[in-house]
């Protein structure tokens, strides 16, 4: 007898027995078979024990019963870690089961089963199957036979498959070019899953057969007949006869355009017969591809009556909202556009007498437009029914179940998912034997588990949607809702998910399809994923560059940037978990954790304000260094891993765990962050009779693979802390607080008419001790209990929640907010600190300000789904049913007023320069008033800094002043000149990197230390600066020196502008802010820079800077080094520029031709000064730039300026064209760049990859086309 062990966890101990075998005596068995550890007997007498005792030893007789019809069965000696155990004083079970029909069942999952023993039971016998049966040569030929002729027609399939993939943004339009690529999809999975199985199971099986009669449908019944209906409908025109009563002129014009569409017709017919005998060779291939073709054939031939109806409905739209309006006109009112809402309003005689007559006019034609709109609609109706029936009569012969059928009349195994127990006979006592059998499913159930992956079930039509374009002249496409997601990385990047392609007005592409866009510019949505099944899980990781999707399937993925390019996306790997439904996700922590010091917050110094807090990373690989990877948990209780490793043939290890001792069913779950690297899982089986189980989830990587260890801890029921009249029954979601902070958890529930919401806190709690077992010691003997708080009811269900991400402060219990979503469409905001009290409240069908009563305003049908807040609380991002995306601003948390102070904003600001977290969410919280003193006073806290501190951060320093003067209308100038300060630094530090010490021996002072000691030192002449130098030190290869060429050229045109700028700037009034001619230090680094140039120039004269000059003898590197030196040299207390100096510079225009270094481009972005100028909220569409926030700023000219008006490369200052055909574009700035660059020197590659992962304002790059 062999014996797999199981489990073996906590008091109980599971055996398994797999598989019987006869031998002579216990000793040859244990000698020939490693894996006996026990035996049976038909008797009762024990045999004796084997020499060499197993470590577990399990001995079961029997003997026939009474009256000889059954077996009695017993446990006779049962030995565990070596040790005999007492079996009177345990519970002991047996259980019988059918072994064959747990190996073929197919449809036993966790859903259906009563217990979970049973599913690890046949998991592991369908693991061993091939091992526990043994095949005949007949069944093995047959195997082979089979996925050989499969596999001959598998590579075909495959290829066939790449070619429509291509082609499918040409066929998606086409119901038979879509036909055509899902039954390409749906044959390669098909052949694939044979080969990979050996044989037919149920769903190939049942989709196979479904194939054969297909094709026989359409070879014996339908071809013949399709050429007839072809000739029918291209013999008889297809428009409607039109009543000769109703309006002449609407008549005529309809006439007219049937005649247009008919002429058309009879001019393409030689095409379209051609067309016709090319469609009818794919009507062989069945009569799914007959029906795709039917369909094309009824939009080609009703494309006039769709053109007409389009026209009816148009017309019928207008004079229907003319009579409202001129409804409305003699109630007082008017509709207000911009605020969708009815306002009061008065009006003058003239106004009421024309709105009078045309109100008469309208409503007296109204009836024979209404005649034409009825008729048409009728017909678009029509169509669109027999449309819909095309398409589910498709689906339904696609998985025609007679396979399935015949299977489950003859009760077979496979379609077994039910496990039934019962009492088996037996005399001894103190055990208990049961005998389990399997029950064949429900039809229902069977039908639904057979349909292939491949193949999705249409979702439910929005009938309420189409009625209501009907009465109100909408046209009329099908409608679908569905689930969306969203999900804000820490770049302020959105990521979220919908039903169909955003193009999509027709629901040809359902599914679900996961867009990603840049929260400036949310109407250049990229697509990164089109999945057959709904996406349930989408998280960001910390660092904002991955993406973790998980489905209703199982399915994993990870993906990432391609070269950090937001709309090219690569899959990093993926994964799949058979029959499990992924509930909740979260990546594994890094580690970093950066906190506000409360008690510090008024420092100077950014160390100490902010402080580095202990965090131990989720898994840590080899030297301590945080793994990456992603923890999953899916509704059967199981937790995974996927883990990402450098190993390029298997980029992902996972492995699986189940979260408690038994597998239960979950509904909702919330994974957070503990301090000491582990996971906080909270889950609920959906009812409040049940209790909220916690969990506490450990992933450690032991060589290349990773192992889990789940611990339970203390649950709750959440009926303790609920009201005793209350009437919610179901738990839909489970939020932490923070997710780093596992000490508060966020309960909804919902019942048919309204919903609460709960906190619960993690507490220690001191539990009374009887005074005999008292310790000695005063401490009170405590355990951690979780403790309701606080409620929150509502009059309609919950349907999303949102919490903290991160919490700055450093205090305890942090504050933050809980926001709730209803299904009424409105969003509440609570404080938690509070008792859930109130703070905000907003709906999608309520006035948008305070002020104003509702009814003014069109109810919409539609609900929000998810929520999701940005890292710093800033706002809050919420989708609804139908895929569109809503943006709030919030007061971030811990502040009072109605606006963000100064002092709240200059720290937030402080605490992403310190930590690298984006501050667009910032931006869009900020007042236009507060901006200007916002930069002085984080200039003044930047520059209190050490020098180190402000060195490490000194790059993003200048990128966040950089936006910030960006958002102001006068502010444009100073964000330029902040640009090229910070294209000085990074210039300056690419050319010193370059230069190499002579002297190895002095390690404290090189080349780049040698010319600063110089350049301090006022001299004018640029070759005596030379003198002071070593040639040797500024040697620099020459095919380097002509890469670098175009930085040089940057450097000297930078040089000429703030000369040529100075005469004006000096006229100007004095204004605050930053001005690069004031810098001193900066001016210094240029005047370094030119140094470095007029040396590289005599090794390599081709690499100097090209002028157009009055003279050739003009020295133009000489020139603006001497009024470089006059502008820095100290003039007193007064720092007055001379005037010789200011003479000097208005020659420049004459005597070289200045290029323009800003350009004024526009660009088309939320985060603008124009937002400041708009009335909120906007409304945007995908896919199209809103007009209203176009912004071009207006930079002071330079006086003889030479305007190119082409597009100038940020990065490397190449002139790309007036219209280059494809760049990078910044997603912040708008500024462009090369998407590839043709020289790939050292020193050139070094500056690519500079600036590869961000923008240098530190926007995300994305690929832009021209149109």
């Amino acid at each position: 007898m062999e014996i797999v062990i199981h489990d073996a966890r906590g008091d109980l101990k599971k055996f398994y027995v797999v598989s019987l075998r006869r031998a002579a005596s216990v000793e040859l068995t244990t000698k020939s078979t490693l894996g006996v550890i026990g035996y049976y007997s038909s008797g009762n007498d024990a045999i004796e024990e084997p020499s060499e005792r197993k470590h577990n030893w399990v001995h079961i007789g029997t003997k026939p019963s009474k009256d000889g019809r059954d077996n009695e069965y017993r446990l006779l000696n049962v030995v565990l870690n070596n040790k005999k155990m007492d079996l009177s004083a345990m519970r002991t079970i047996l259980v019988l089961y059918n072994q064959q029909a747990l190996r073929e069942t197919e449809l036993f999952v966790s859903e259906t089963a009563s217990g979970d023993h049973f599913h690890e039971l046949a998991r592991l016998i369908q693991d061993k199957k091939d091992e526990l049966r043994i095949k005949s040569r007949f069944v093995r030929t047959w195997e082979t036979l089979l996925t050989c002729h499969m596999s001959l027609y598998l590579y075909p399939v495959l290829l066939l498959s790449k070619v429509t993939e291509r082609l499918l943004p040409v066929l998606k339009y086409s119901y038979l070019g879509l036909h055509v690529y899902d039954w390409l999809e749906n044959v390669k999975w098909m052949l694939a899953t044979v080969v990979r199985d050996g044989n037919f199971k149920l769903k190939t099986g049942n989709y196979a057969l479904a194939i054969v009669m297909d094709m026989a449908l359409g070879i014996f019944k339908v071809v013949e007949t399709l050429r007839d209906l072809i000739d029918w409908l291209m013999g008889v025109p297809a428009g409607l006869k039109l009543n000769h009563a109703l309006n002449n002129t609407m008549g005529k014009f309809f006439l007219y355009h049937i005649q247009l569409w008919w002429t058309f017709l009879i001019f393409l017919k030689p095409l379209l017969d051609l067309a016709f005998q090319v469609l009818l060779l794919f009507g062989r291939l069945g009569i799914t591809f007959q029906i795709s073709i039917v369909a094309d054939l009824l939009a080609l031939v009703s494309f006039h009556t769709y053109c007409i109806y389009v026209y009816a409905a148009r017309l019928f739209n207008v004079q229907l909202r003319g009579i409202t309006a001129l409804f409305r006109l003699f109630l007082g009112k008017k509709k207000n556009p911009l605020r969708e809402r009815v306002d009061s309003c008065q009006y003058q005689t003239d106004e009421l007498f024309v709105g009078t007559l045309s109100f008469t006019i309208l409503l007296f034609l109204m009836p024979t437009t209404w005649v034409y709109y009825t008729v048409f609609t009728m017909l678009r109706l029509v169509s669109i029914a027999f449309g819909g029936f095309l398409t589910r009569l498709k689906f339904y012969l696609q998985v025609m179940p007679v396979y399935t059928f015949w299977k489950w009349l003859l009760r077979s195994y496979s379609t077994c998912s039910i496990v039934d127990i019962r009492l088996h006979p037996c005399c001894t006592e103190g055990l208990t034997v049961l005998s389990m059998t399997m029950v064949v499913a429900p039809w229902r159930l069977t039908w639904k588990k057979c349909i292939p992956d491949t193949i999705v079930c249409h979702p439910s039509i929005e009938w309420c949607t189409i009625l209501n374009n009907v009465i109100w002249g909408h046209l009329l496409y099908p409608l679908y809702n569905g689930q969306s997601l969203c999900s804000l990385s820490s770049r302020n990047i959105v990521a979220f998910t919908t039903m169909t392609e955003l193009d999509d007005n027709s629901g040809k592409t359902r599914g679900c399809h996961v867009y990603v866009a840049d929260l400036n510019m949310p109407w250049h949505a990229h697509k990164v994923l089109s999945n057959k099944h709904n996406i349930t899980a989408l998280e960001w990781d910390l660092p904002g560059d991955k993406l973790v999707m998980a489905d209703t399937a199982g399915n994993v993925q990870l993906w990432m940037f391609k070269d950090y390019i937001l709309n090219d996306w690569v899959l990093i790997g993926s994964t799949y978990f058979p029959g499990e439904h992924i509930l909740g996700a979260a990546w594994f922590h890094n580690g970093k954790k950066t906190g506000l010091v409360t008690e510090k917050k008024d420092s100077i110094y950014y160390s100490e304000k902010f402080n580095h807090l202990l965090f131990a990373p989720s898994v840590r690989q080899f030297g301590g260094r945080a793994a990456e990877g992603v923890l999953v948990v899916s509704t059967t209780g199981m937790v995974g891993a996927i883990m990402i490793t450098k190993d390029l043939q298997n980029p992902i290890c996972y492995s699986t765990e189940s979260l408690g001792n038994t597998r239960h069913r979950i509904t909702t779950v919330d994974l957070c962050y503990g301090k000491n690297g582990h996971f906080l899982v909270a889950v609920s089986s959906g009812s409040i009779c049940l209790p909220i189980r916690c969990f506490r989830v450990l992933v450690r990587k032991n060589d290349d693979k990773c192992t889990i260890t789940s611990q339970a801890l203390p649950s709750f029921f959440l009926q303790d802390g609920a009201p005793k009249d209350n009437s919610c029954t179901i738990v839909t979601h489970l939020k932490f607080v923070v997710r780093e902070d596992a000490d508060s958890l966020v309960i909804a529930a919902n019942s048919e008419s309204g919903g609460f919401v709960e906190v619960w806190e993690l507490r220690e709690k001191s539990q009374p001790v009887h005074k005999l077992f008292q310790p000695k010691t005063l401490e009170p003997f405590k355990t951690v209990v979780w403790q309701y708080q606080s409620q929150y009811r509502c009059q309609s269900p919950v349907t999303a929640i949102a919490t903290t991400k991160l919490s700055i402060v450093t205090t305890l219990p942090p504050p933050s907010y809980v926001i709730i979503a209803l299904a009424d469409s409105s969003v509440h905001c609570l404080n938690r600190l509070d008792c859930l009290k109130e703070v905000a409240f907003s709906s999608l069908n309520t006035s948008w300000r305070p002020d104003e009563p509702s009814n003014k305003y069109f109810k919409s049908s539609v609900s929000i789904t998810h929520m999701d807040l940005s890292w710093l609380g800033c706002v809050l991002l919420a989708s609804d049913t139908r895929g569109n995306l809503y943006l709030y601003k919030l007061l971030p948390d811990g502040t009072t007023g109605t606006s963000m102070s100064l002092s709240y904003a200059c720290t937030l600001l402080e605490y992403c320069l310190v930590t690298g977290l984006d501050w667009l969410d910032i931006l869009l919280c900020l007042r236009s008033s507060m901006i200007e003193a916002l930069c002085e006073r984080l200039d003044v806290s930047f520059n209190r800094q050490l020098q180190s501190t402000q060195q490490y951060h000194y790059i993003q320093f200048l990128c966040i002043k950089t936006s910030l003067y960006r958002m102001l209308m006068t502010g444009q100038n100073k964000a330029a000149d902040l640009s090229s300060l910070l294209m000085i630094h990074s210039v300056a530090t690419a050319f010193k990197s370059l230069l190499r010490p002579s002297d190895l021996i002095s390690h404290d002072k090189g080349p780049a230390e040698s010319l600063a000691a110089v350049i301090t030192d006022v001299i004018t002449d640029v070759d005596k600066v030379l003198l002071h130098l070593d040639p040797k030190e500024f040697t620099v290869e020459p095919s380097t020196l002509q890469s670098l060429q175009q930085l040089i050229q940057w450097v000297a045109d930078l040089a000429l502008n703030l000369l040529a700028r100075l005469p004006e700037q000096r006229m100007q009034m004095k204004t605050g802010g930053y001005e690069l001619l004031k810098d001193h230090k900066a001016l210094n680094t240029v005047r370094e820079l030119l140094v470095i140039i007029r040396i590289w120039g005599l090794l390599r004269p081709s690499c100097l800077p090209v002028f157009l000059r009055s003279a050739d003898n003009l020295d133009v590197l000489a020139l603006l080094f001497c009024l470089l030196s006059k502008l820095v040299q100290p003039n007193g207390d007064t720092q007055q520029v001379d005037d010789g100096l200011i003479d000097e510079c208005c020659l420049l225009p004459n005597q070289i031709m200045i290029p323009q270094l800003h350009q004024g481009n526009s660009i088309t972005a939320i985060v603008s000064p124009i937002l400041f100028y708009q009335n909120l909220p906007l409304q945007l569409e995908y896919g199209a730039e809103p007009e209203q926030l176009v912004f071009t700023p207006e930079m002071n000219p330079v006086e003889g300026c030479m305007h190119s008006g082409q597009i100038v490369d940020t990065i490397r200052h190449l002139y790309l064209g007036k219209q280059p055909l494809l760049v990078k574009q910044c997603t912040r700035c708008g500024g462009k760049a090369q998407v590839q660059n043709m020289t790939r020197t050292a020193a050139i590659r070094a500056w690519d990859q500079r600036w590869m992962r961000a923008c240098r304002c530190g926007g995300i790059w994305r690929i832009h086309k021209a149109s």
